[in-house]
This record gives structure tokens, C-alpha cells and sequence, in this order.
């Protein structure tokens, strides 16, 4: 007997389609699809196609998808009820099953490729002698942000962006803070984006990268298996030239074929020290045009460790957050000082918005007339603020689409998904001398 409706898993691109899936969508008479398919799929069957997509909170839709496909087979028609990832997996697939199945109604179920699977792409394995040898796939849309099969080694959440906070929370409680973490927004689709980060810092990296739905979280020590791939590939950085000989160095070390093209000069601006209790820093140039002009008194705090080497290097002691970016510092004061007590010194272009800030340089802009072929003979491209980011999507974005992208903190990786651009790997502190011959490929 022919299936009167097809309930097909898509995966997350038409790539992921089975000959099977094909062959069902072609026999179709009507195709219903959901919200986060490849809607290019809809192009293999010139039929008629409604979209039946729920958003978070839409659930009650569901009633009307049902009633939908029952009506279309008492019409005489084939429906394939097109979803995302695997249909039975975190998804109403079954509940169709068994409100058409119970009306008398012959439901072919295709499985499909679910989001879990970028982790294979990525080269993870789900299970691993050494650190995983049970794998919990969890819903993150619990209101009370229950974690489900926490004693798992690995843990897959889906739809976790909404409760995020409070599922790490649960977990800090059973897990150490140093766990290693990574969301996957965008599985599969050109602007996917992973961010990698402990458990500790997790919920403000996310935030601060601007994560959202579609995504899954996942926690355990199989991600020590995803490392970058640098050894004989051409990096390419673009950072000023005393940080870019350190960089080149410190790849250079790490097995990789660097090249750096400074895209900015600094210019230090006219500025009158103001009195203070405690003057903050969001950059080494910040301390610079500071400290080669004045001598404040005060405490100190510095954004994160590389701008604390530069106050070493005038005398100075100084504090950093535990999360080295402009928010993370601004989160930091906040917590021990007053907002009359606190001026942050930074450069024109600073996110730095809680505090008196005071712009003490700005950039001007670099041409190299090789650039454009450089970035395409590169296979990495380094990118270590967002106003890099910003600058070379201005005149090479299709230069950048293709290469493994690696970003410096989630600013940065905030920045590539305003442009719709992928990010490969985010590294959450701006050191690179964190990275050892053994974190990497």
C-alpha cells in the first residue's frame, strides 16, 4: 500500500536528502514544510508547497498542521511533510504519526540527519574510549532548565539558547567550571558560526556573540578532540605591526605558514587626564597613549591579559575579569566600584558604553595593493577584532566565504554574523600563547 503521507527528516541542507527522501518528494502532490529547511528542496517537485513552520512559543499551530494533512489525503492527495534534522528526533514528527495513523491513514517515516551530526563534520566523535563513552541528547526548553541525563560523558542539548543560563547553572553544580563547551548556531548553513568556551563563561561568551536560535550545546571532554588544523597552512592576520610579529612568531611555532597585513595605523589623540579612583584599559594602544603622556594615580584594571603585560611593562598593577572583553570588564567594575569612580580609556571605535570613557587614539587605514590575492591563496583567515572584521568585508566578503575563519573573542564573532559569515573557531581569550603544539593539527 503507497504511503499517503511521507514524513521526511531534510537534515539541515539538501545535500543531506536520501534517495529515498528524493524519491517521496517526488511522487508528492502537495509538499508541507517546516521553518528551518533547505528551501531549496522545494525546487525538486514543481507542486503545490505550504509552509507550516512553528516559531519558539507557536506550539499551538500544531493542531492546524494535523487537521491540515488530513484534510489534503481525504482530497486524494500525497503529502510529504517536510522537516528539519531527523523527524523523530526533538521534533512533532511522532505526534503526526499518531494522529494520521489513528485516522487510518499509511505514514512512511524517512529518517533524516540531525543537527548533532555537525560534530562528525567537525572531525568529534560522539563516543571515544578514553572520553566518552555515553552520549545524552537533552531538550534545553524546559522552563526549569532541568538537564535531563546529566551523568553522561557528552551532553547535546537542543534548543538551548532560551534557558541557556540556567541549564549551566544546573550543570556547574555536577560538572567542573573548566569544562570544555561549544555551541553550534546555523548547522550546516553557510553562516553557521561555533563557539567554543568553558563552562564557566559560556553563558556570557553567548551572549556576547549574540547566539540564537537555531542551535545546540554541547558539554564534555570529547571536545578536546576538536582542534584547529595550522600545521603547513597559510594564516593570514592582519594585526598592527609590533602585534603581528608576535603573532607570526607564536604560529610560526605551532607548525602554520603565517603572513600578517597590518590594516591600521594608530593615531594617538589630545586628551586631559582627569582625576580618578580607578582608570581602566581596553587595549595595549589604550595604555600607550596614556602612559607616554601621563602618570595617573589610581588602581588599575586592564581588559585582559595582554593589555596587563603593557601596564607591567610602565610599572603598573593591575586587575583583569576573568572574561577579557570590553563587557566582561565593564561587568567587573560594575561589581567593586562606583560609576563615578570609574574612567575607561579606549580607542574612537570602543563598545565601552557603562562608564565615563575617554577615546585616546584612532586608526587610519592601510591599503596593500596584494591584498586581494593574498587572501586568496590563503586557507585561514585570523581575525582578531571587529573592526578588522568590518573593514575587509567592506572590499573582499567573497574572499573570506570559502577559507576557515578564526576570530578572537565574541565580539568579534558578533561582527561576522552581522555580515552572515561563518566562524570556524573562537578563540575566547586574546592570547594566543595559550595555544601549545598540542591543542592543535
Amino acid at each position: 500500500m503507497e504511503a499517503q503521507v511521507y514524513l521526511i527528516g531534510c537534515g539541515m541542507h539538501k545535500k543531506h536528502l536520501t534517495a529515498e527522501a528524493r524519491e517521496a518528494i517526488s511522487k508528492a502532490d502537495v509538499l508541507l514544510y517546516d521553518r528551518l529547511i533547505d528551501e531549496s528542496i522545494l525546487e525538486l517537485n514543481n507542486v503545490e508547497k505550504i509552509y507550516v513552520g512553528k516559531k519558539p512559543g507557536e506550539s499551538k499551530k500544531q493542531e492546524r498542521i494535523n487537521e491540515l494533512m488530513h484534510s489534503l489525503v481525504k482530497d486524494g492527495k500525497t503529502v510529504a511533510r517536510l522537516k528539519s534534522g531527523d523527524p523523530l528526533l526533538f521534533s512533532r514528527g511522532f505526534e503526526e504519526y499518531e494522529y494520521l495513523t489513528g485516522r487510518g491513514i499509511n505514514v512512511k517515516i524517512i529518517p533524516g540527519l540531525s543537527t548533532f551530526s555537525i560534530l562528525s563534520e567537525l572531525g568529534i566523535p560522539l563516543t571515544h574510549r578514553t572520553h566518552s563513552s555515553s552520549v545524552a541528547f537533552i531538550t534545553g526548553t524546559k522552563k526549569d532548565g532541568d538537564v535531563g541525563s546529566a551523568d553522561a560523558n557528552t551532553l547535546i542539548y537542543y534548543m538551548p539558547v532560551l534557558n541557556l543560563e540556567k541549564i549551566v547553572t544546573a550543570l556547574l553544580k555536577k560538572r567542573d567550571r573548566e569544562t570544555r563547551c561549544l555551541i553550534a548556531e546555523n548547522a550546516f548553513m553557510d553562516n553557521y558560526r561555533l563557539i567554543d568556551a568553558k563552562l564557566e563563561s559560556i553563558v556570557q561568551i553567548a551572549e556576547e556573540a549574540e547566539i540564537t536560535s537555531p542551535a545546540i550545546f554541547v558539554v564534555g571532554d570529547i571536545l578536546k578532540m576538536r582542534k584547529p588544523r595550522l600545521k603547513n597552512r597559510k594564516i593570514l592576520s592582519f594585526r598592527q605591526e609590533d602585534l603581528g610579529q608576535e603573532t607570526l612568531e607564536l604560529f610560526r611555532g605551532l607548525g602554520a605558514r603565517p603572513a600578517n597585513y597590518p590594516l591600521f595605523t594608530i593615531k594617538h589623540l589630545e586628551f586631559t587626564l582627569p582625576k580618578s579612583r580607578v582608570y581602566a584599559f581596553t587595549s595595549v594602544n589604550a595604555v600607550r597613549s596614556v602612559f607616554d603622556k601621563y602618570k595617573p594615580d589610581g588602581e588599575f584594571v586592564a581588559v585582559g591579559a595582554r593589555t596587563k603585560e603593557e601596564l607591567d611593562r610602565y610599572g603598573v598593577k593591575s586587575q583583569t575579569p576573568d572574561m577579557e572583553t570590553v563587557k566582561g570588564m565593564e561587568t567587573y567594575l560594575k561589581k567593586k566600584y562606583s560609576k563615578e569612580d570609574v574612567v575607561i580609556f579606549s580607542s574612537k571605535k570602543s563598545s565601552a558604553r557603562e562608564f565615563t570613557n575617554i577615546a585616546v587614539y584612532d586608526t587610519s587605514t592601510i591599503k596593500h595593493n596584494d591584498l586581494d590575492k593574498t587572501l586568496k591563496s590563503a586557507d585561514i583567515i585570523f581575525l582578531s577584532s571587529p573592526h578588522i572584521l568590518g573593514h575587509l568585508m567592506q572590499d573582499y566578503s567573497d574572499n573570506l566565504c570559502n577559507k576557515t575563519i578564526m576570530v578572537i573573542g565574541p565580539r568579534t564573532a558578533a561582527e561576522a554574523k552581522r555580515f552572515n559569515l561563518h566562524v570556524d573557531f573562537m578563540l575566547e581569550k586574546p592570547a594566543l600563547g595559550l595555544l601549545s603544539k598540542e591543542d592543535v593539527i
